[in-house]
């Protein structure tokens, strides 16, 4: 189970649900026979996936060992292990509730879980002996979802978000411990200190159900309990980068360091730069606090070997004070092997440039030796002439060296630039660089091959004026085809005119007849129950009309510009489900399973148009449906990209329908145009909906297309751009999705 939220799918599909229903509800005895009814965890446990997912009926007891309402997570441990529950909703339970869970079994995503979850209180219970394991024992994966305790040394210490996220380690065994809802004092004390962890063994994994890390899910700080508290850092001697993995014959009592240095160079959350007076040093934190160069700072952490030099993992750091940025050591390339992780001044000639996703990487060499080096925030902020080819420019930035060999030889190095102000450029590239020469030479070369093509032409001039005359009747034929094909095309357009015009009356005038017969039987009838049955056909028959008018209005504002969207902070999930609802009676009535599942990488809350969105889904699965005989309907959305804040959606809707002709795909979406002829007969329509899907989809940014085949069914794809709704604030968000959605109109 990740960190995450334990990420399983929350649509269990329609036979599952339909099993639970039969059984809670009392079906016949034939049927209940055949469902055993599991009571103990580990007859959960031992199934396999396969097993899992035919929704077998559960009733367990146990203890809550475990509950975050935030996500919602629960666990509960049961005389014969621990399971975790799969909770679409919270639910009013604590630590330490004895409860009685009935659901169904679910495959989960690394160990079977329970799914559907009907949870009753049965009373208080003191949580059960935990078990007493090692962190070898739980890389095993066996104890997931398991009442356990552990020991380990604390080597990192992050509060976020009223989130503790510690770090800890045995040997060279680690695990993550973490504690919501944390809303105490400094856990900083920790940093170092041995402790007793009590939790629930979560897992981190792959898609393939395999084991990359131990989680362990602590609900309190309480559940920390210090074995060997840690040295305070006054206690620890102040030692200089140089001595750091030193030969010594002095035997410590802790592997932690205390050093003092001025920073160099940030990168927030991975890495700090700094030097004290005799070397420079990274020192790895996932702290956030920002610093500036110069200022003066204490570092704690664990000594470590790095690529060259000593590192320091693991690592706590606390400003002492502030100062002038430090300068840079001006080197030559033949000094860059004596000064790793230092600030350094170098020049050298710019070979070229290329823009990275996370940084841009730029080629350089000076005195003969070939390095490159990194700028973190985009080049574009630099003036085109710096990254000209062949200039020569000073850099400054924090040097790494790269080694390689049997003995870990120096072979090259790179710098880490802290800015694009860190460049300067020296002098401008010289008029003869080689790809000028290439340049002129490869004008030179097009000028005899245009001379040489001329002779040719010259002598060709007979030729010539016989192949014009038969280019003359190629056009002249190639004229008469395409006024035949103009001439097929407007009767074609015609035919469709008429076409829709004919289904136009169709149905305007079916539910007006509609309306107009059940409100004479309504006024001829002198009973109630028949008055309001009329009445509500007469609904129905209106809502129906009034749909169909909305799609023609909305078709016009679409040619005449004036469709905008008005994107508001809403639920993906909540919109998807109320879309799903809306057709969940039409589905049912015709036995088909309606299905949604949600990627878990797709944030809950975004910033769009849920209005449009929904007339884009509704229309989609309406088609669906009405096209659909037997079989199932899913609807699926998974993060298809990510730009910054800016999420690029993947929608797809799958029926076992009919299917399209693949000549035909492309037509569907044409105003007007339907598959064949003889569905607005049959199935009714105007064969406005997929053209108004269509410009509704570029309106937010995407495309919509189709894969389909007779008899198998029809997937529809759209992709839509949207803004994460956790990033910033709700004005910013929309204004951020606007820029977008005009961009990529443009």
């Amino acid at each position: 189970m990740t960190d995450q939220g334990f990420r399983f799918r929350r649509n269990v599909s329609g036979a599952g649900v339909l099993l639970t229903i039969l059984v809670c509800a009392g079906a016949p005895e034939t049927l209940q026979t055949k469902l055993r009814t599991l009571d103990r965890v580990a007859q959960i446990r031992a199934l396999s996936p396969s097993e899992a997912s035919q929704g077998l009926p559960v009733l367990v007891r146990g203890v809550v060992t475990h509950y975050d309402p935030a996500l919602p997570d629960l666990f509960v441990q049961g005389a014969t292990g621990g399971i975790y529950v799969a909770c679409q909703k919270g639910v009013a339970v604590k630590q330490g509730d004895r409860v009685e869970v009935a659901g169904i079994t679910g495959p989960g995503e690394f160990a079977p879980v329970i799914e559907n979850p009907q949870i009753r209180v049965l009373g208080a219970d003191v949580l059960p002996p935990p078990a007493k394991v090692s962190l070898e024992d739980l890389a095993s994966g066996s104890y997931d979802s398991a009442w356990v305790e552990v020991h380990g040394t604390v080597l990192s210490v992050v509060v976020e978000n009223h989130r503790v996220g510690l770090e800890v380690g045995s040997g060279t065994d680690r695990m993550k411990v973490v504690i919501p809802n944390y809303y105490g004092g400094s856990l900083n004390h920790l940093f170092g200190a041995r402790i007793v962890v009590r939790g629930v063994c979560g897992s981190t994994f792959t898609r393939r159900r395999q084991l990359t890390g131990v989680l362990i899910h602590a609900q309190t700080a309480k559940d920390l309990i210090i074995s060997e508290a840690a040295q305070t850092e006054a206690a620890l001697p102040l030692r200089h980068a140089a001595d750091l993995l030193r030969f010594s014959p002095e035997k410590t009592s802790s592997r932690q360091v205390r050093l003092r240095g001025v920073v160099t160079f940030q990168q927030p959350g991975r890495s700090l730069f700094i030097r004290d007076h005799e070397q420079g040093l990274m020192v790895q934190t996932q702290q956030k606090m920002l610093f500036e160069p110069g200022d003066q700072v204490e570092a704690v952490g664990y000594p470590a070997p790095g690529d060259y030099n000593p590192i320091l993992r693991y690592g706590t750091v606390e400003r002492l004070g502030y100062g002038p940025a430090p300068q840079p050591f001006p080197i030559k390339a033949e000094q860059a092997f004596e000064h790793d992780g230092d600030l350094v001044e170098i020049e050298a000639d710019l070979l070229g440039w290329k823009a990275m996703r996370k940084a841009d990487w730029l080629g350089l060499k000076s005195n003969g030796q070939i390095f490159e080096a990194e700028v973190d925030r985009p080049t574009d902020e630099l003036p085109g002439a710096m990254l000209e080819e062949g200039s020569n420019i000073r850099l400054t930035g924090i040097l790494l060296i790269a080694v390689g060999g049997e003995f870990n030889d120096p072979k090259s190095f790179r710098l880490l630039l802290r800015s694009p102000k860190d460049i300067m450029v020296l002098r401008k590239p010289r008029l003869w660089t080689l790809s000028r020469s290439v340049w002129i030479l490869t004008l030179l070369a097009t000028g005899v091959l245009v001379a040489l093509a001329w002779i040719m032409m010259l002598r060709r001039r007979v030729q010539a004026q016989t192949i014009q005359l038969s280019s003359s009747n190629r056009e002249l034929s190639a004229a008469l085809t395409a006024a035949e094909q103009a001439k097929r095309m407007a009767q074609e357009a015609n035919k469709l005119k008429s076409e829709f015009l004919a289904n136009m009356s169709h149905e305007i005038r079916t539910p007006m007849n509609a309306i107009l017969g059940m409100t004479a039987l309504a006024q001829d009838t002198s009973c109630a129950d028949e008055r309001n049955e009329y009445l509500g056909d007469v609904m129905t028959a209106a809502k129906s009309l009034l749909a169909l008018l909305n799609d023609i209005l909305d078709f016009s504002k679409i040619e005449a510009g004036r469709l905008d969207l008005s994107p508001i902070s809403y639920s993906l999930r909540g919109c998807l489900n109320e879309a799903a609802g809306t057709l969940s009676v039409n589905a049912e009535q015709k036995g088909l399973r309606l299905l949604v599942n949600v990627s878990p990488e797709v944030p809950e809350v975004v910033v769009g148009d849920p209005t449009r969105l929904r007339q884009v889904l509704l229309n989609l699965l309406n088609n669906a449906i009405k096209f659909t005989d037997a079989g199932s309907i899913e609807t699926h959305v998974s993060l298809y990209d990510r730009q910054g804040p800016m999420l690029n959606l993947h929608f797809s809707v799958h029926d076992t329908g009919v299917g399209i002709p693949a000549e035909k795909i492309d037509a569907i979406f044409e105003a007007f145009r339907q598959a064949d002829g003889s569905i607005a007969r049959k199935y009714g329509g105007t064969g406005l909906g997929l053209t108004i899907c269509s410009r509704l989809v570029r309106l937010m940014g995407g495309h919509i297309w189709a894969e389909s085949a007779p008899g198998v069914g029809s997937t529809f794809h759209f992709t839509a751009v949207v803004q994460d709704g956790g990033e910033h604030s709700q004005a910013s968000e929309m204004s951020a999705l606007q820029r977008e959605l005009m961009k990529t109109s443009v």
